[in-house]
């Protein structure tokens, strides 16, 4: 009883007390320090967020979507992954090589042992018939438009679209008329954004419409509908082949890849404010010439060809 006694009173003494807190913090910070030195531990952190933000600004000239910093990620950490399997096989014995080179160097390893299998006539049509939305030529439209510069509310814009109907431009907004030829959806959406230009197509031909965009208002017209061309499977049957053993090399790769991956672990040490705070500090951002290093930024933070075109 007296032991016990005694020990509770030492637990009171404000020195026992900060040492046993000091040893708590030491425990505490040695464990996560073993943690970050595990190479099977990949931490992605608000750092490292900012870094790839930074990158895909580099080459985009624009803020990336939050779907698009996901994907960024998970290309970075498959990066990482390849980068610490080729140096634990010893890939970057005998000289100083980037990072990049040694993940370029753990790919051609991986891709040395993909096994590419002639596609059928079969496979290849399935192929065709599930992703002819990239093979079939869509709908486009020939339109005009003109901004109506001293115009700044809808009623005047759509009096003065009632008025001309299907009537050439006025003369003196003539020097402003644009034409474009033979566009695709997207381009009007561009211009008019998705419920303007969903409106410009509907409307009769010829007539003018007036839609608002950015830049305010605009009188706009399709002079032309061209239906969409749908793609002969024979006529591109060499590109869709080439585009199916492209994916069919891409699949074995990301299984061959998640294989290994299943001995890392995968840490976010970032949450939605942060994520905030980093795209809060990018948004004045100002674009630079492209040169040698930005394109070896852009393909270390693992931009997809889509994104750095």
């Amino acid at each position: 009883m007296h032991t016990s006694n005694r020990g509770l009173t030492l637990l009171r003494e404000p020195l026992i007390q900060f040492l046993f807190i000091g040893a708590m913090l030491f425990a505490w910070d040695h464990y996560f320090t073993l943690q970050r030195d595990d190479p099977t531990q990949i931490f992605v952190d608000a750092d490292r967020v900012t870094w790839l933000v930074d990158v895909f600004q580099q080459g985009q000239g624009r803020l990336p979507e939050r779907e698009e910093i996901d994907k960024l990620i998970v290309k970075w950490s498959q990066n990482e992954i390849f980068y610490r399997e080729a140096r634990a096989m010893g890939l970057d014995q005998g000289d100083e090589m980037m990072r990049s080179r040694l993940i370029l160097k753990m790919r051609n390893v991986l891709f040395n042992r993909i096994v590419q299998e002639p596609a059928n006539d079969d496979d290849l049509r399935q192929w065709f018939e599930l992703n002819r939305k990239k093979y079939d030529i869509p709908p486009r439209y020939t339109f005009e438009q003109f901004p109506l510069a001293h115009i700044q509310n809808e009623v005047e814009a759509k009096q003065l679209a009632k008025e001309l109907a299907n009537k050439p431009a006025p003369e003196h907004f003539a020097s402003n008329l644009r034409s474009y030829p033979r566009r695709p959806l997207t381009n009007i959406q561009a211009l008019f954004g998705a419920t303007g230009s969903d409106a410009l197509v509907v409307a009769p031909v010829n007539h003018w419409l007036a839609i608002h965009s950015q830049k305010g208002w605009h009188l706009a017209r399709v002079t032309e509908q061209h239906p969409p061309i749908l793609a002969d499977f024979d006529s591109i049957k060499t590109r869709v082949r080439k585009e199916f053993q492209e994916v069919a090399v891409d699949l074995q790769l990301v299984e061959m890849a998640s294989q290994i991956a299943d001995k890392y672990q995968f840490h976010r040490n970032f949450d939605d404010a942060d994520l905030d705070d980093i795209l809060s500090s990018a948004r004045n951002f100002k674009p630079t010439s492209t040169t040698a290093n930005s394109r070896t930024l852009k393909a270390r933070a693992g931009a997809s060809k889509q994104q750095v075109n």
